[in-house]
């Protein structure tokens, strides 16, 4: 290597061992000034970098969380926390299972298990007035049978669907969006007959029937849409995924699409709305073509009117 110049008097030659020194892509060493002719104390670089561990690249380290998070996501001895869909008539009779100390961390999960755990704790109570009076062996039965039931939360969920489901917790557990849903990327069961309550307290997990849906099973489920999404996200509160679906929905609206989303998810959230109104006063002519009411399927819907009024207003405004 070269050598550098000192106050702009004149250079000092140096010379480095570069084999000696490199680190990786990189090299690794000090430059010591000193005014006596001998250091009193030398540095052996070559032996200390011997020592020094290997630095763990930043993409390998979120590669190898992401895997240990999909593992978890599919564990089921370490899953706590069961949710059934009652109004997905498909999927009636499985159970989605995930942790309660990953969900908690989101408001909408956090009283949703705190419910849970409430309803939980009565079912124990109630079982345990049954047994009063019933002498010392009946409540050392009812002691273990408490201990069952205050296991595994289950959680009905009537407003969203189990595939859109299986898209959210993957984007909690991994940060990864996936529309379209691997099942066996899940920890998914299921009992012979529908999930309720009852069915799932009263067994241990090791009774019900896991990973139902391999890779290899014909029984697809329908992609997720971003509308279907944002929803989740929202009522959830996963702030940074409604945030992510809210711009998707945006960008996917189309002359063919507009009116719908304007009269379905645009009645919930005001940036989508206003997206929408401003779309369709841009290009009235082609939507609203002489004789045509694209708004006409909706006139039954409650916030018809006041979607009319508010276009016509955008419209005189400009």
């Amino acid at each position: 290597m070269g050598g550098f110049r000192l106050a702009k008097v004149r250079y000092i030659p140096v010379s480095i061992a570069t084999r000696k020194v490199q680190y990786k892509d990189k090299y690794l060493f000090d430059i010591v000034l000193s005014t006596e002719e001998k250091l009193t104390q030398t540095r052996i670089v070559e032996s200390e970098m011997v020592k020094m561990e290997p630095e763990i690249d930043r993409q390998d380290a979120t590669t190898m969380n992401r895997e240990i998070m999909l593992m978890l996501l599919r564990d089921i001895h370490s899953v706590d926390l069961c949710f059934v869909f009652e109004s997905d008539k498909a999927c009636s009779n499985m159970g989605l299972w995930a942790h309660r100390v990953i969900l908690s961390r989101y408001n909408g999960f956090e009283n949703a298990i705190q419910m849970a755990c409430k309803d939980l704790s009565s079912a124990s109570e109630d079982m345990a007035s049954l047994t009063i009076g019933d002498g010392d062996s009946s409540k050392s039965s009812t002691t273990k049978r408490d201990a069952d039931i205050l296991g595994p939360l289950l959680i009905p969920i009537k407003k969203f669907n189990l595939a859109t489901f299986c898209v959210l917790l993957r984007y909690i557990y991994t940060g990864e969006v996936r529309l379209s849903v691997e099942a066996d990327k899940h920890t998914l069961s299921t009992n012979e007959s529908t999930l309720v309550v009852e069915s799932i307290v009263s067994k241990r997990k090791e009774s019900v029937r896991w990973h139902p849906l391999g890779s290899d099973s014909p029984w697809k489920f329908k992609d997720v849409t971003w509308g279907e999404l944002l929803l989740a996200a929202d009522f959830y509160g996963v702030k940074d995924l409604r945030l992510l679906s809210e711009k998707k929905v945006i960008s996917a609206i189309s002359k063919s699409t507009v009116v719908e989303t304007l009269f379905t998810i645009g009645t919930q959230f005001d940036k989508i709305k206003g997206f929408a109104l401003d779309y369709i006063v841009d290009d009235m002519a082609a939507l609203f073509p002489k004789g045509e009411n694209p708004f006409a399927p909706y006139k039954n819907h409650p916030e018809y009117d006041e979607m009319l009024v508010e276009l016509i207003h955008r419209k005189a405004n400009l």
